[in-house]
């Protein structure tokens, strides 16, 4: 568990100052998996937005799990709305599919247990569990209602 939290932070540590990102988020706020580009407002995913497929058995979607941030900088507050504006579309309200929402940085011991098996490279993460409880899936980034689709299938 440590470990793959130490990778984690790793990696979003890599994302943000290997590429001279400005950061835009308020004093006092945790480090986010984005890049900032030098200039105002100029802010992108580390990872493409829209993601290679994944090749997974033909398992259907029995719970979401959606990971994300509660302290973070603009562009990844935006990129969490957007791809959770994204899930509910295809949800509905109430869910259609049992749905949980944690924080990484606040929530750490529910969302643990699925980021020791699949870290997230870039937040939010939307894990899609089996009947089992298995990870079937996992999207990243700024998650698309098509993708979200082609993932519960």
């Amino acid at each position: 568990m440590l470990q793959g939290r130490i990778m984690l932070a790793m990696a979003l540590t890599l994302a943000s100052t290997g590429t001279g990102c400005r950061r835009e988020a308020a004093q006092g706020q945790t480090a986010a998996a984005s890049t900032c580009a030098p200039g105002p407002g100029a802010c992108v995913a580390a990872a493409p937005a829209a993601a290679a497929p994944t090749t997974r058995p033909a398992r259907r979607a029995a719970r979401l799990v959606f990971i994300d941030l509660e302290k973070s900088c603009p562009c990844t507050q935006r990129r969490v709305a957007s791809s959770w504006k994204a899930l509910t579309a295809v949800l509905g309200r109430p869910p259609s599919i049992p749905l949980d929402r944690f924080h990484l940085d606040t929530q750490a011991a529910q969302a643990d247990p699925y980021v020791d098996k699949r870290p997230i490279m870039v937040a939010p993460g939307l894990y899609v569990l089996d009947g089992s409880g298995n990870i079937i899936d996992l999207l990243q980034g700024e998650i698309t209602e098509a993708q979200i689709r082609g993932a519960i299938r």
